[in-house]
């Protein structure tokens, strides 16, 4: 991950007068992995944040904070609870958006992990329930971004079970989807922001896109089975059905698809808990892995 510097003075006077208030650094929020991010304190003594898209960013163009503003602001009217845009465009290098600040922490680690898993699987639901009208249809892709490289790394092509992994996944490649959904791109813990038990903000929505819902349901469940928590991973997965009546055809698909992603580097994994507090031993997650695949290929 390539941060963009700490923005310099005359950086933050020039986006202050885009916000109409002086600006200054407060700190970094460490851990994300498509942009730099970073808290700044309004002359008022308010909050907001400043999120930057370099050239390093996944799936970046010049647009992406563009976009990125434009989802927030359907996502929003549709009440799902997102931070409030209050400017978007070039800074520095970079493409940026600036929002409000809101109160809340990530939980890795909750109290009652099932009653958590439920709220996860709501807001998930109310996210791909978000109508898709012209103007939004407009910014987003009409089909998912490559989910997986598929020619292997040295690592992943060194895993006993790397070759029959990948030939399983194209085996459970799914049918064209007829009716694009909203879709998140990132949907995990990390990204959700809980104020006592109700989650307060859903974050990082440069990867939104139309396309399989299920891939949202897939990739988060297969975060928690890493985390060590299966049981609230089945109840996330079980709930999710219910709500939304979905049959999650596409699951086994979506499922080995978050393997072949997690399979040639966990450590990118690693670092995103580490910054929210969790802190494993990469062999204890690969071991995790490791159940999990063999589980996947004998079915």
């Amino acid at each position: 991950m390539e941060y963009e510097p700490i923005p310099a003075k005359h950086q933050l006077a020039a986006l202050g007068a885009e916000l109409g208030s002086s600006l200054s650094f407060v700190h970094r929020i460490d851990g994300g992995q498509s942009a730099t991010t970073d808290v700044l304190m309004r002359g008022d003594g308010t909050q907001v944040v400043l999120r930057r898209h370099g050239r390093w960013s996944i799936g970046f163009d010049d647009g992406i904070a563009t976009r990125e503003a434009l989802v927030l602001g359907a996502v929003r009217n549709a009440d799902v609870p997102v931070p409030r845009v209050l400017w978007s465009g070039k800074f520095g290098a970079a493409t940026a958006i600036v929002t409000e600040f809101v109160d809340g922490t990530a939980v890795l680690h909750p109290a009652d992990p099932i009653r958590w898993a439920e709220q996860l699987a709501n807001t998930l639901a109310a996210i791909h329930s978000v109508s898709i009208d012209s103007s939004l249809a407009e910014v987003l892709d009409t089909a998912p971004p490559s989910p997986v490289d598929l020619d292997p790394s040295p690592d992943f092509a060194a895993h006993a079970d790397g070759e029959a992994l990948l030939a399983t996944r194209a085996a459970l490649s799914p049918d064209a989807i007829t009716t694009p959904t909203f879709v998140h791109g990132d949907y995990w813990p990390g990204n959700l922001l809980w104020g006592s038990a109700t989650v307060v903000a859903v974050l990082d929505w440069e990867g939104a896109h139309l396309g399989d819902p299920v891939s949202d349901v897939a990739y988060c469940a297969a975060e928690l089975h890493y985390l060590g928590m299966d049981d609230a991973a089945d109840h996330f997965v079980a709930t999710y059905r219910d709500i939304t009546g979905d049959p999650l055809v596409s699951f086994p698909y979506w499922m080995v698809t978050a393997l072949c992603r997690a399979l040639p580097d966990l450590q990118c994994y690693l670092d995103g808990w580490e910054a929210l507090g969790h802190e494993e031993g990469r062999d204890v997650v690969q071991v995790r892995l490791n159940r999990l695949i063999t589980e996947i290929l004998a079915t």
